[in-house]
Parts: C-alpha cells; structure tokens; sequence
C-alpha cells in the first residue's frame, strides 16, 4: 500500500479486499487488516508529498519544451493542483478513488506547498476511510460465497473496479466539457503559488 502508487506490481485494493475475503475465517483479523492498510496508504501519501516538494523546483524550472513524459507528468500535477485549490481536503480525501489520482494529489499537494498539517489530516481520514472500504468489500465477498473460496472476493473486486471506472468516466467527461466551452485553462494555476 505504501509503494503501490509508484511500483503497481500489485494493486493495494486487490491485496486488501483478498485478504478482506480470507479474514472471514478470523485471519487475519479485519481490524488489524483495516489499520495494517491505512497505515500502508497514509506511509505512501506522505512519501509522495515529499518527493513533490523536493521535485517542485525542477518542475518550475525545466524549459517549455521538455519531453513528452515530463509535460505528461507536469500536466498531471497541475490537475492535482487545480483540485487541491479548488476541493482542498476533500480532494486529498476522495483523490485516492481515483486511477492515479492518490499519487498525483499528494505529490501536487507537495509541489505547491500545500500545508503539511492540513495533508497529514486529510490523508489520514481518507486513508482509514479507503481500508475500512476495501476491507468490507472483501470481508462481505468473502461471507456471502464462504462456500466457494476462489470466488469470495469476486463482489468486492468488481464493485472496487465499477466505482473507479465510474469516477475516471465522470473525470473525462468533466474536462471534455471544461475544454470544449474554455474554461479548462482558465483555471490553471502556476505552481509558484503556495497554500497555507
């Protein structure tokens, strides 16, 4: 959980919500599974936040023509910048539902200087918020076909893989119709600017 948003071999919801559907059988226990992936989560929150304010300057200062990976990565951060300016907390919160969206907030969150409390706050509810979900999932999958092991935690994977799918689809459509009527540059923000 701590490292998936940078070496995805295993995505975290697929390893909680498999081990949410084991935990029917009282191992490992759900509360322990619960804190064990919070802490994972909030551990990866803060070492990317870190890495974004350490990165910030090179960012700020790297020429207009980079390459295509870095423009890629820089537009990334500028849209966790816009949703961190515009939601806040919120944004730290429900920006890890989305494919991409944990890391490339709390990097952002470091790379403007948005307020170390405030993002340690934040990740932390929404990280025990995302456990307590995904760990349910697997934990009622893993009830509901306690019959059929293999398919335990087959409720819980598709019901994760539909709400992540749900929210990128609403993203895209979100900024195609920010694009199409302007207003999507609009609200760029350079990332000189810095929260309290």
């Amino acid at each position: 959980m701590a490292v998936d948003g940078f070496v995805p071999v295993l995505p975290s919801e697929t390893l909680v919500i498999g081990m949410g559907a084991v935990a029917i059988g009282g191992t490992p226990h759900v509360a322990l599974l619960v804190a064990a992936a919070a802490i994972g989560s909030l551990t990866g929150d803060l070492v990317a936040y870190h890495l974004g304010d350490k990165a910030a300057s090179r960012f700020r200062d790297s020429a207009p023509a980079a390459s295509d990976g870095k423009n890629r990565l820089r537009q990334c951060l500028e849209r966790g910048s816009r949703a961190l300016r515009r939601y806040g907390a919120l944004a730290v919160i429900l920006g890890r539902y989305l494919p991409g969206g944990r890391t490339a907030t709390a990097m952002a969150a470091g790379s403007i200087g948005y307020s170390r409390r405030r993002f340690w706050m934040s990740s932390a509810a929404g990280s025990a918020g995302w456990a307590t979900y995904v760990a349910a999932l697997g934990y009622l999958g893993g009830a509901v076909l306690s019959d059929q092991p293999g398919f335990a935690m087959l409720p819980g994977l598709l019901i994760g893989a539909a709400t992540a799918l749900t929210v990128y689809i609403v993203g895209r459509v979100r900024r195609a119709r920010l694009s199409s009527t302007g207003t999507g540059h609009r609200t760029a923000s350079h990332p000189d600017s810095r929260l309290s």
